[in-house]
């Protein structure tokens, strides 16, 4: 898998604006082909954006609670009084 990547993003062309995305690509070939090597693991862990992203999907309203100082340091102390 490496040796292929390396044949195909390693190459120069005639276009100065390729050769630039190739060499990009070719700089992040690390964290590339472990994605590729590891398909099981998921591309992002954001559980809350999978939980969100049906509803954006089907248009449907969501709603943020808009939290303020006061009310996150109330949280906080909260937590500190439950440990």
């Amino acid at each position: 898998m490496e040796a292929r990547f390396l044949d195909i993003f390693t190459q120069k062309t005639a276009y100065v604006t390729l050769n630039m995305a190739l060499e990009t690509i070719h700089k992040n070939k690390k964290p590339l082909l472990r994605v590729l090597a590891r398909p099981e693991i998921p591309l992002h862990n954001n559980v809350s954006e999978s939980d969100l992203r049906e509803y954006v999907k089907d248009g449907k309203s969501v709603v943020v609670p808009e939290v303020n100082r006061d009310g996150a340091l109330g949280y906080l102390h909260q937590l500190e009084e439950d440990l």
